[in-house]
């Protein structure tokens, strides 16, 4: 035998007053606009402010009060143009490199490769590939100083974690 099912009622829509549903600026009065714009140019007066005397509006920059980022490792320069790649690396690439390393799917060579491009980026890969004076010679000692690089990033990390 089938269950049957009764209707059930729904509960009547919720109703606001229309004092409450009124649109903010109705209710804020001249004097309380007037004391928010005084705060607004007070704060706009000050030399760090987001937007100039002019109006020009400044970027802001976020994450980036106070620190000067990571130190960087000058590795090769093609055409004039230096490139660098952090001293120390992030643990993030490490323990991606790790997880590959790991993973079947992947393997240690793959692991390899992709943390060297992590850490190369795609523009200093583009004009090693690019460059007609690149040779082999080159490229192995690049990738060379990025292995150490990487390998010492692991090797801090194991020190790190020793408890003695």
């Amino acid at each position: 035998m089938a269950a049957s099912t009764t209707p059930r009622k729904r509960a009547p829509a919720k109703k606001t007053t229309r004092a409450a549903a009124a649109p903010l600026a109705a209710r804020v009065d001249d004097a309380e606009l007037e004391r928010l714009q005084a705060e607004v140019d007070e704060a706009l007066a000050h030399d760090d402010s987001p937007v100039g005397p002019d109006g020009e509006i400044r970027p802001v920059v976020v994450g980036k009060k106070g620190k000067s980022g990571p130190e960087m490792v000058h590795i090769f320069t093609i055409a004039d143009v230096d490139y660098f790649i952090p001293k120390h690396p992030s643990p993030a690439v490490m323990i991606k490199f790790m997880r590959e390393a790991r993973d079947r799917r992947v393997g240690r060579d793959a692991a390899v490769q992709n943390a060297m491009i992590t850490l190369l980026g795609s523009e200093a890969l583009d004009a090693l590939a690019e460059s007609p004076d690149t040779d082999e010679e080159d490229v192995a000692k690049v990738f060379t100083i990025v292995a150490h690089i990487l390998f010492g990033s692991l090797k801090r990390m194991r020190a790190a974690s020793d408890p003695s």
